[in-house]
């Protein structure tokens, strides 16, 4: 699978030869001229290359049908004479008496009859290394009458042909016995059948080649005219057919493009998938034209009634603000305006609890200590709820100091004390040694570990046990303290939700636990004031355990005003 690289916007194909050779910007033409012209090339080449093969075998049926014809002819002159006229005129039927005609014709002796003999009893009858071969063929395999190839020699190429001389009974008048005496030479005593020699044939192929040369020439220019003649009346139609009324549907797809939808209407000249294609493009168009109005009038439609809503939402926003604002300035008031009358209430109950006025029963001394300890309570959730105001608005001030963390963690262990010892709970609190000192608001933290070890013990079953720890997180730095507990646990759903203003779980069906549901919300937003954070791990059934850090440099800034 090829790599893509991009070119502006238009993947290209990395090894794709056409792009690479014509570009992605060549017009269609080109590309089509460039195909059928790589065709036509390979095609005429094929058949080229076919045309000439044939004609070599042609050549080479002409020369072996011919050297046939001169062998045949010379043996056959040779035979008759030899049966007519006992002998008399065979020696003026030599091969080498042609070859003398040839060589006067032919003066460069690439014309060549020779007679070849195996005594090579002289220079002009021993045999080269194509004739020797053919000597040694003819005497192994007694039915082969002829042998022929083309060979090289030098830079000129020959056909070769041999014909074998074998000892017919016509010979054996000059060449059997005592036959032969007084002639000029001894003639030997041979066999009928027997293998005596071989007339060979040397063409020269040159005037082949000449002529190969020429027709290939020819051809080629032949070629060239008719590949030029297809190649214009390719262009010429496929220019007419196809790219211009492509390039027309080009510049009018640009026009539509670019919001111009009316020019569809225009018809360019095209035909057979050209004018389909123009036609599929006008439906396309119109049907545009016509989801574009729609589009419009939604748009108009959405727009109006986003503005609606946007107005209704900021008149909300508004509203929003404003009842927020009278909520925490109601809030504020509110807090500041019940915490006189019950300083009120809870100072005299306090008074005549130390009998000032004189003594009381029992019966007066527990509706007084009643009286006092709802006071508190009701005390106690104001000054959540006002410290709750001032965190949402802002306004929440915190006074820094540096302050011995342990030490705070052991007076709010020392303050709850009466209230874990009336359910039977062991509240422990354990410090690491030599902590550093915590720079913060002192009475903020100390409120933060109330809230949570006060949750902890309304939460935990008679008898079970409460624990705090304060120690330097490892790796951070920061302090870490933790709250423990044997209780009920939190549900991994719930764990959340609890750091949320007014949320309490109804975990049980009776309201068994009260509370509003403030000390959580308001840990986290003192935390988040001093920059640390509170979280739980808890686990039903199995207690629960609240973290929450103190950075050792105390709070980075103050926090914006919401």
């Amino acid at each position: 699978m090829t790599k893509a690289v991009t070119r502006g916007d238009r993947p290209v194909p990395k090894c794709d030869p056409i792009h690479m050779f014509l570009g992605p910007r060549q017009h269609l033409s080109s590309l089509l001229m460039f195909s059928v012209a790589i065709v036509i090339i390979v095609i005429m080449t094929m058949s080229f290359l076919w045309t000439r093969e044939q004609e070599k075998r042609q050549v080479a049926a002409d020369f072996l049908a011919r050297a046939r014809l001169v062998t045949n002819q010379f043996l056959s002159i040779r035979n008759f004479l030899a049966v007519g006229q006992g002998g008399l005129f065979t020696r003026h039927v030599d091969p080498l008496s042609a070859q003398q005609g040839i060589d006067r014709v032919l003066p460069d002796r690439s014309w060549r009859i020779k007679e070849v003999w195996w005594d090579c009893s002289r220079q002009e009858n021993c045999p080269d290394f194509f004739e020797a071969e053919v000597m040694e063929l003819f005497s192994r395999e007694k039915a082969l009458s002829e042998v022929f190839r083309i060979e090289r020699q030098g830079d000129r190429s020959f056909f070769r042909y041999a014909v074998p001389i074998r000892v017919e009974p016509a010979c054996l008048n000059c060449h059997g016995g005592s036959s032969g005496a007084g002639k000029d030479w001894p003639p030997p005593l041979f066999q009928p059948g027997e293998l005596r020699g071989a007339i060979t044939l040397q063409v020269p192929t040159d005037f082949f080649s000449s002529a190969t040369r020429a027709a290939i020439g020819q051809q080629l220019a032949f070629t060239a005219v008719l590949l030029f003649l297809a190649l214009g009346i390719i262009y010429f139609l496929t220019c007419y057919f196809i790219t211009t009324p492509l390039r027309r549907i080009t510049e009018l797809a640009g026009a539509v493009a670019g919001g111009n939808l009316q020019i569809a209407d225009r018809k360019p000249v095209a035909y057979g998938e050209m004018g389909l294609l123009w036609q599929e493009f006008q439906i396309m168009t119109r049907r545009l034209e016509e989801s574009y109005q729609g589009l419009e009038e939604l748009v108009k439609e959405r727009t109006a009634e986003l503005n609606r809503q946007k107005e209704e939402l900021k008149r909300a926003n508004e509203e929003l603000a404003r009842n927020y604002h009278l909520k925490s300035t109601f809030l504020t008031t509110m807090s500041h305006e019940l915490r006189t009358p019950l300083t009120a209430i809870i100072a005299p109950a306090e008074l005549m609890l130390e009998e000032i006025g004189g003594p009381l029963t029992e019966k007066q001394r527990g509706y007084l200590l009643a009286i006092r300890e709802n006071g508190w309570q009701l005390l106690k959730l104001i000054n959540d709820i006002l410290d709750l105001a001032k965190l949402e608005s802002g306004r929440m001030e915190l006074k820094i100091s540096t302050f011995d963390l342990a030490e705070a963690v052991d007076t709010t262990v020392e303050r709850l004390q009466p209230l874990a010892a009336k359910k039977e709970i062991a509240l422990a609190a354990l410090s690491q040694a030599d902590l550093p000192t915590a720079l913060g608001d002192r009475e903020k933290i100390e409120q933060v570990l109330s809230n949570l070890l006060s949750n902890a013990i309304k939460f935990t079953p008679n008898g079970g046990r409460v624990e705090v720890k304060a120690r330097l997180n490892p790796g951070e730095q920061e302090f870490l303290v933790s709250v423990s507990d044997t209780g009920i646990g939190i549900r991994p759903e719930d764990q959340e939700a609890i750091f949320e203003a007014f949320r309490q779980l109804q975990m049980l069906s009776t309201r068994e636990f009260r509370g509003t549901g403030l000390g959580l919300s308001l840990a986290r937003g003192l935390l988040a004031r001093h920059g640390g954070r509170i979280w739980v791990q808890s686990k039903p059934g199995e207690g629960s355990t609240f973290y929450f850090t103190l950075p050792l440099g105390g709070p980075a800034a103050p926090p914006q005003r919401r």
